[in-house]
């Protein structure tokens, strides 16, 4: 018997994984999405708002805005995958 990994959302080339440092990980499908902000991620270096409330309000916003409805399950799939 072969052992082998199964296709998901976890290798699938449309999906974005966002990351950070205190064990935060979450995964997004791009398909059909507008132009990703920065995911507020300090990790990943995409917080870069953080010396001004102001400006740090407005990119969070987008980013929630962004993400709402696009999160998947890393071991999901659906009819639009495309293998990595």
């Amino acid at each position: 018997m072969a052992y082998r990994d199964q296709d998901g959302c976890h290798n699938c080339r449309r999906v974005f994984y966002r990351y950070d440092y205190d064990g935060e990980s979450d995964r997004f499908c791009t398909r059909n999405a507008p132009k990703r902000p920065e995911c507020m991620s300090v990790a990943m270096d995409e917080c870069n708002t953080l010396h001004d409330q102001a400006l740090y309000n407005t990119a969070d916003n987008a980013w929630e805005k962004w993400k709402t409805g696009r999160v998947v399950n890393a071991w999901g799939i659906c009819d639009h995958y495309i293998k990595d």
